[in-house]
């Protein structure tokens, strides 16, 4: 479904131009990034949390084209893990829980998401 998300990406007349239903297509990638994301979650709990922020730096990095995305997330989201785990358990003499950095690492990333998107909530 990658080349759904990069015809998606360029809007949705353009997305129509080329035979694609945004409406259907997205609600079809809504409903499974959801079920991923609660299936991991409820499967390794919030040390799969990570997992929100992480597509997001690596777009900043590599760029939107999922082709590319794609592959760059497996490779940063395991490096990154097997590096916040080897912190974690090397940090002190008991082991912390990974969730907490992950979460440490990640709250403060989408703060600086929706200030730089300047979303607001209100």
């Amino acid at each position: 479904m990658r080349w759904w998300l990069n015809l998606l990406a360029l809007g949705e007349e353009e997305a129509k131009a080329v035979g694609v239903n945004p409406t259907a297509d997205k609600a079809i990638l809504v409903c499974l990034a959801t079920l991923t994301t609660s299936t991991s979650v409820a499967t390794a709990g919030v040390i799969s949390m990570y997992g929100l922020f992480m597509p997001h730096l690596t777009r900043m990095l590599v760029r939107p084209d999922n082709r590319k995305a794609m592959p760059a997330n497996i490779c940063f989201g395991g490096s990154f893990l097997v590096i916040i785990d080897n912190f974690s358990r090397s940090l002190m003499e008991f082991e912390i829980p990974i969730g907490i950095f992950t979460m440490l690492l990640g709250a403060p990333f989408f703060l600086f998401l929706i200030k730089k998107n300047k979303i607001n909530w209100v």
